[in-house]
């Protein structure tokens, strides 16, 4: 069987740490039942509880409900005030969320988990701390929440997508970074992006003056923006949203732009950017450009799943006659991440950073270059690859020197 058939039928496992007074066993049983018996997609065939001898006065109980889907169990520790309890479904993702909604009404005070679930071989989990605000647009899966170790984040079909403790690493190296290495980058075309962080970014820490963001999902966009706060963005006169397909928008752009930042989420198969991992898409992102314009897109792990920056590099290379590869530590992502810039003229570093900024130093501008030789391994790229690395603006020379 393999992992996408396994990932078909296996149950949904979910942990729960739970904070209440459970010093009624028979009371908790009961609450822990109509929890059960009123999620959605979940068949009651059967329950068991045992009632565990006093401790300072005080039952404990373990219990479990046997559902047609799999099972429910509770087990307390009422004299620490506290419970575990596990949900195991076949029934889908949205039962989960079923599940967690009803939990908090009765215990809010608990601690579950959201699993990453882009590695199918491999898992990437968060503590979260009440339950996952979750639905269903039109194009993908859309989950909210808070974690304990990322503070607020989003997650898009399982997968995570930004969070507040390393959003800036992400935004300052997709979007921030291409701005050093244009003479004048006036206008940004920014392709998804909708949590808001890197039209934000854009804005505030670089001389773009207008950024047009083009995202195929509205819904998510506004729910985004309102989570994560970056909703000023609409009020903004600088900041454009068009809601639109970008394969059809790139068809005829309104204007020609300076940079081109792509910031969607991994063009996996049956995932609403699947069509932008074709030549296609990098074709009309040459032609959306003015001729000194750079582009700027994620492109994956170095690690897993290797084709995704293999074919973002091929398919780039095929318009543009600069490509470079660069990279950064995203922790919410696991850690080391790719990024790729492109454009026709040579690229050359001609400002430095914006001081304010938490993740790119002049240093951190030129190093994010230099990738481990492992890397160029798994990426098939030349081990040398001299021509293509940017020339760096040199430390004791005047950023005026600099510019052509």
């Amino acid at each position: 069987m393999t992992g996408a058939d396994m990932a078909a039928v296996r149950p949904i496992v979910r942990n729960y740490d739970v904070f209440a007074d459970f010093s009624d066993p028979i009371a908790t049983w009961h609450r822990f039942l109509e929890i059960v018996n009123r999620t959605q997609g979940l068949t009651i065939l059967g329950t068991q509880h045992h009632l565990f001898p006093p401790v300072n006065g005080v039952s404990g109980i373990t219990g479990m409900v046997i559902l047609s889907e799999s099972h429910a169990a509770i087990h307390t520790w009422p004299e620490h005030h506290y419970a575990s309890i596990t949900l195991s479904s076949c029934s889908g993702y949205d039962s989960v969320l079923d599940f967690e909604r009803h939990l908090a009404q009765v215990w809010p005070n608990f601690r579950g988990a959201f699993h990453d679930e882009s590695l199918p071989d491999a898992i990437l989990a968060a503590t979260t701390v009440g339950p996952i605000q979750g639905g269903r647009s039109r194009y993908q899966r859309w989950e909210f929440f808070e974690t304990v170790p990322f503070g607020k984040a989003m997650g898009l079909d399982g997968v995570f997508q930004a969070t507040e403790l390393d959003e800036f690493v992400y935004h300052e190296l997709l979007a921030v970074l291409p701005t050093l290495f244009h003479p004048n980058p006036v206008e940004a075309l920014l392709i998804g992006g909708g949590d808001g962080f890197a039209a934000q970014a854009l804005l505030r820490f670089t001389p773009v003056q207008q950024v047009t963001q083009v995202d195929i999902d509205g819904e998510v966009v506004q729910r985004a923006m309102q989570w994560f706060g970056t909703d000023h963005l609409l009020q903004d006169p600088r900041f454009e949203l068009v809601i639109a397909d970008c394969m059809e928008y790139l068809k005829a752009p309104d204007r020609q732009f300076d940079l081109a930042v792509v910031d969607l989420t991994d063009p996996f198969d049956e995932t609403v950017a699947a069509p932008t991992r074709s030549p296609e898409f990098y074709r009309m992102l040459k032609q959306a450009l003015r001729p000194q314009g750079i582009l700027a897109q994620q492109i994956g792990s170095p690690w897993f799943q290797t084709f995704q920056p293999r074919s973002a590099l091929g398919f780039s290379r095929r318009f543009f006659q600069q490509v470079q590869t660069y990279w950064g530590s995203i922790p919410s992502f696991g850690g080391a991440y790719l990024f790729l810039m492109a454009s026709d003229p040579p690229l050359k570093r001609l400002r430095e950073p914006h001081p304010e900024l938490r993740y790119l130093s002049p240093e951190m501008a030129d190093a994010v270059f230099v990738l481990p030789p492992v890397f160029r391994t798994n990426l098939d790229l030349d081990p040398e690859e001299p021509e293509t690395r940017p020339q760096v603006a040199s430390p004791w020379t005047s950023v005026t020197e600099n510019v052509p």
